[in-house]
């Protein structure tokens, strides 16, 4: 509040009915963010809708690649959740959005999840329409 900002965090289910108010909110952020695969890509659709015209968007999620080239044994399917490709894929197909940033970026050294997850993959769309 020190800068007059009105700021509000919501928690829903990204995959329920109407989570998000639609068009709402300025930045929507979904940062590692577990998100399960359903056939009509509900968490995607209902995500974007929920930014406002001229609003950001803002997907951060462990790059994969690693723990599929591993030999060691998985505790999950990591490709049942949807990936920040995921999103990247729906803003290209949509209207009234610009992509403007998706790529692998390493994480810091000494972060506490380094020895798992090297990479983060980051993506920043902006909504024009």
């Amino acid at each position: 509040m020190r800068r007059g900002l009105a700021i509000t965090a919501l928690e829903a289910d990204a995959n329920a009915h109407a989570p998000f108010p639609p068009g709402q909110y300025d930045l929507v952020s979904a940062s590692y963010a577990s998100i399960p695969r359903t056939p009509d890509d509900r968490g995607i659709t209902n995500i974007l809708d929920a930014v406002a015209p001229g609003g950001v968007l803002v997907v951060i999620s462990h790059d994969l690649d690693a723990m599929r080239d591993s030999h060691q044994p998985r505790m999950f399917d990591p490709d049942a959740y949807l990936q920040t490709a995921d999103f990247a894929a729906a803003i290209e197909r949509a209207p009234g959005w610009t992509l403007e940033l998706h790529e692998t970026r390493p994480r810091p050294p000494g972060s506490a999840t380094a020895a798992h997850h090297v990479d983060d993959v980051i993506l920043r769309a902006r909504r024009t329409g």
